[in-house]
């Protein structure tokens, strides 16, 4: 979403309150997003990086989040703008730490 601006907006930024049809599917959309973030911390979790996962409230809680930010992004000119990788490094350190130290 952050290489192809139009796959946020279509995804986040532009579905909610449009229509119902696209409200139906950005919903979905959100949960498996958050289905994404909850199987990457289980997988921390068993690789000994983090004591335990976190619930599943917290992957919403990171994607809601993440949702935001990107909506930010692409609503703020690109020519002020925080780098792609700066956008991504910063989005993945919050995300990581959310658990706690191990």
């Amino acid at each position: 979403m952050v290489r192809d601006e139009r796959k946020a907006r279509e995804l986040q930024v532009e579905a909610g309150g449009v229509s119902e049809a696209l409200e139906q599917e950005r919903r979905p959309n959100f949960r498996r997003l958050a289905a994404a973030v909850d199987c990457a911390f289980e997988g921390f979790a068993a690789a000994g990086l983090i004591a335990s996962a976190p619930s599943e409230l917290a992957s919403l809680i990171i994607v809601g989040g993440i949702t935001e930010a990107l909506v930010q992004r692409v609503q703020t000119e690109s020519s002020v703008r925080i780098r792609t990788s700066v956008f991504i490094d910063v989005v993945t350190a919050v995300a990581v730490q959310m658990p706690g130290p191990l």
